[in-house]
């Protein structure tokens, strides 16, 4: 999230206000508003604004609950059996820096179940 739009969010956390500026006329609404967020990395929140959320740290997937989310992601692509999306599965939580879903996908989709195509991607995603 831009810092700009940060700083728009604790305003409305601090002080229940939207507000926008225009050319010499400016609109506030007052509202009543409830934040549920998620992030990977909380590092680029602004200190301010974090300091408003109860932060709830997740643990990671093992490698079978990943195998077993990514099979059931990947039935609905033809191309893509059981044993394809195993083998997906497993080299992206083995091989890819914090490996997640939209990874196995992506390569399910450009794939097309092409094994060596989805060796190729995979190596990209590592590099």
């Amino acid at each position: 999230m831009a810092r700009k739009d940060q700083a728009v969010l604790l305003s409305v956390l601090q002080h229940g206000i939207v507000s926008e500026t225009l050319y010499k006329k400016k609109r506030e609404k007052k509202v009543s508003v409830r934040v549920i967020a998620t992030s990977n990395d909380t590092r680029k929140i602004m200190p301010a604004l974090l300091t408003r959320f109860h932060i709830v740290k997740m643990n990671c997937y093992t490698e079978q609950e990943f195998i077993n989310i990514s099979k059931e992601i990947l039935k609905p692509y033809p191309n893509i059996d059981e044993e394809k999306a195993i083998l997906i599965a497993e080299l992206i939580y083995n091989r890819v820096f914090q490996p997640n879903h939209r990874h196995v996908i992506q390569v399910a989709r450009l794939s097309q179940g092409d094994d060596d195509k989805i060796y190729k991607l995979i190596e990209g995603m590592v590099n």
